[in-house]
């Protein structure tokens, strides 16, 4: 379903990954959509689409990222966050590490959407 709203309205996509000291492997993800709109859409199927697919874990938003939202899964090893401003929505996702992952996954997201 993703793919299908990512082919028809993105117009550019940037990303970067890399290995922090504690051995979490952290991934950014930018999409520039072609309407506020777009980006608004994909961002709500993204939240909805979570719980199915990574199994309960937990729903945590993001203080000071309006409509941010981090997500767990079952086994805590990974989180995944998304938040847009504007056209552009950001992706972060933390995986392994020591158990602060969501305190990180929520700096990396402040930090990004100051950027934007």
């Amino acid at each position: 379903m993703l793919v299908a709203e990512v082919r028809n309205t993105v117009q550019h996509a940037a990303g970067a990954a890399w290995t922090r000291p504690d051995s979490a492997s952290v991934t950014v993800t930018l999409l520039q959509f072609d309407s506020v709109s777009a980006a608004d859409q994909f961002q709500q199927s993204y939240v909805d689409l979570q719980p199915p697919t990574r199994g309960l874990g937990d729903l945590v938003e993001i203080p000071d990222v309006p409509g941010a939202m981090a997500f767990t899964g079952e086994d805590q090893s990974e989180v995944r966050a998304v938040a847009h401003r504007d056209k552009i929505v950001v992706l972060v996702t933390v995986a392994g590490g020591p158990p602060d992952a969501v305190t990180t996954i929520e700096s990396l997201v402040r930090e990004q959407y100051g950027r934007l």
